[in-house]
């Protein structure tokens, strides 16, 4: 995963192709995970909204796509700038520590969104129960 750095405002296809996986594999944590959280807010968040406001499907495909795309040309653009390339070696370890937790944050927004959804569904159907014992 080496590149060179003679211009540091160079495009980066390694930030661009593995965004925040590359800037946790040089250390950077922080500014993994917070890249990570803007992430998930274009791709999890805004396109429950957008569903909930009954905004047409389109419009969440378009949000959740520019987020992804959006945060890969960031890193593209900003890696060279941000990260110690070839000044500390890469670090593997850091980069499956980073997966991990960003499987299991996954998981947990996973849970929780199926438990809202869950709870309406129920919700609705109990509604739907107690409207069609009242109609008999």
């Amino acid at each position: 995963m080496e590149e060179t750095t003679e211009n540091k405002s160079a495009w980066s296809w390694m930030g661009f192709i593995f965004s925040t996986a590359y800037y946790a594999g040089y250390g950077k944590m922080k500014k993994a995970f917070a890249i990570y959280g803007i992430m998930l807010i274009g791709i999890v968040v805004l396109p429950v909204v957008i569903t909930v406001m009954g905004m047409p499907e389109i419009v969440g495909t378009i949000v959740y796509w520019g987020s992804i795309i959006g945060v890969s040309v960031y890193t593209g653009l900003n890696a060279r700038k941000d990260l110690p390339i070839k000044e500390v070696p890469f670090s593997w370890k850091d980069v499956i520590i980073f997966i991990l937790a960003v499987l299991a944050i996954s998981v947990i927004i996973t849970m929780v969104i199926m438990f809202m959804f869950a709870g309406a569904l129920l919700s609705s159907g109990a509604d739907v129960a107690a409207s069609m014992g009242a109609m008999q």
